[in-house]
């Protein structure tokens, strides 16, 4: 029996140590908030029941499925990919490390073209992300979704929350129930409030803070390694950059979560341990731009959390059942993590070390396709006596907000008094019509 452990061992670390991508069976899954949804979630319908409780009103926050890279990221990985020829030739005259098969598939591939003809756009595996998102919660909620006296289901004005929130609406009525969404409306301060913050977009966005950690972390031994590695695996005499080394980066990332297959040939370029550090560079990106980072962050998810205290509310006192699901994005859902101070660190995120244990880690946060569910529960005790429970979801995944399971219905005002009657008047301290403050935000 010992001798076979030690075989299998043996086995799993020579598998999963191969530096050839394509028979790596055991590669990195976690591209911070280009992650597959599949690879982190939970499933809503193995969450255990609450004891003589029904659900009567859910709140949900929802991010888009897998996209196309948008207009900001394509320059960078187009850049990079006229590398491939260059890498190719490099292994032809015996230079790079690169395994044989993984240049043959990176010879084979090509920049297709709708991806740079729908930036931005939902790709067919995020309609499915979403659609099969929506089945789950058909079969966990049922009984509410059959007897339900309001739903409301809005997107952003993107092609890629209008297509999720049609995805997601299939999937939950399953042919037979029925369903509208709402339109999108150009200027919509619950589902993307940082968009119309000039505040934010002048200090936060861009701001110099971001740029800042990243440019530090960029001087770190650890990153210039990676420069290092991927310099001498690809064989390239031409010093890689930072730019270069993200849209590579990108091209595998990006490649990877809407390949039927989940791979791309990019990712060869890479170690496991160096896909992580990539990581780490996302996740400061996201930090500053959407997190504890900025205090402004935190602000903006006021006014949706705010709608979810209401939305309880009514329910308590009216006795309705209510279903509502915005489709957002990933900076608002990070948002209202950090205004609920969820995923906190410390010390905080910084461009001056790596955390590896960190909390704010974007891969399991905000993934294509996550989501942040509250749902009510009407409950009954043993005498009879009514109260109200509330519980929440992460990503599928039941989470704690209170202890054990749930926070009873004074423990959730408490928390969510705060956000009561917020608005986003402290957004709007610059002169909007100035030429400067136009073209930053023509630039989002």
């Amino acid at each position: 029996m010992y001798a076979r452990a030690v075989v299998f061992y043996l086995t799993f670390v020579l598998v999963c140590s191969n530096r050839c991508y394509w028979n790596n069976k055991c590669s990195n899954k976690h591209f911070g908030s280009k992650t597959i949804y599949d690879e982190v979630r939970g499933d809503i319908r193995d969450a255990p029941e609450l004891k003589d409780c029904e659900p009567v009103s859910v709140w949900a926050m929802i991010r888009h499925g897998t996209r196309h890279p948008s207009s900001s990221n394509l320059p960078t990985m187009q850049h990079a990919a006229e590398l491939k020829d260059d890498i190719v030739r490099r292994y032809l005259e015996g230079r790079g490390e690169l395994c044989a098969q993984d240049i043959t598939n990176l010879q084979e591939w090509s920049m297709h073209e709708i991806i740079a003809t729908t930036p931005g756009h939902l790709t067919f595996e995020g309609y499915k992300e979403l659609r099969d998102l929506g089945v789950r919660f058909h079969d966990h909620f049922l009984p509410l979704l059959q007897d339900l006296d309001q739903h409301h289901f809005k997107p952003t004005l993107e092609q890629r929350t209008i297509q999720s929130a049609k995805a997601f609406v299939e999937g939950l009525a399953q042919g037979y129930l029925k369903f509208e969404i709402s339109n999108a409306t150009d200027r919509d301060e619950i589902l993307r409030p940082y968009f119309y913050c000039t505040k934010h977009n002048v200090e936060v966005y861009n701001g110099p803070r971001s740029k800042n950690e990243l440019s530090k972390y960029h001087e770190t031994p650890e990153f210039q390694k990676v420069l290092e590695n991927v310099q001498k695996r690809t064989g390239l005499e031409r010093p890689l950059s930072p730019t270069n080394v993200s849209g590579l980066y990108d091209l595998c990332r990006f490649l990877r979560a809407y390949s039927a297959l989940r791979t791309s040939p990019w990712c060869a370029l890479f170690s496991d341990e160096e896909l992580q550090i990539l990581e780490y560079l996302n996740d400061i990106r996201h930090y500053y731009r959407n997190g504890y980072g900025s205090p402004i962050n935190q602000k903006l998810a006021g006014p949706a959390l705010g709608g979810l205290l209401e939305q309880f509310e009514s329910s308590v006192q009216h006795s309705t059942k209510s279903f509502t699901s915005y489709f957002s994005h990933d900076s608002m859902i990070q948002m209202i993590y950090s205004a609920l101070g969820l995923f906190r660190d410390y010390p905080e995120i910084s461009g001056f070390e790596r955390l590896p244990d960190r909390k704010w880690r974007t891969s399991y946060m905000t993934p294509f396709a996550a989501n942040f569910a509250s749902v009510l529960h009407k409950c009954t005790n043993e005498t009879g006596d009514i109260n109200h429970q509330v519980q929440f979801f992460i990503n599928e995944k039941e989470f704690h907000l209170c202890q054990p399971r749930t926070c009873s219905w004074t423990e959730f005002k408490d928390k969510f008094e705060q956000f009561r009657n917020s608005d986003l008047e402290f957004c709007n301290i610059y002169n909007s019509s100035t030429t400067a403050l136009k073209s930053i935000i023509v630039g989002l």
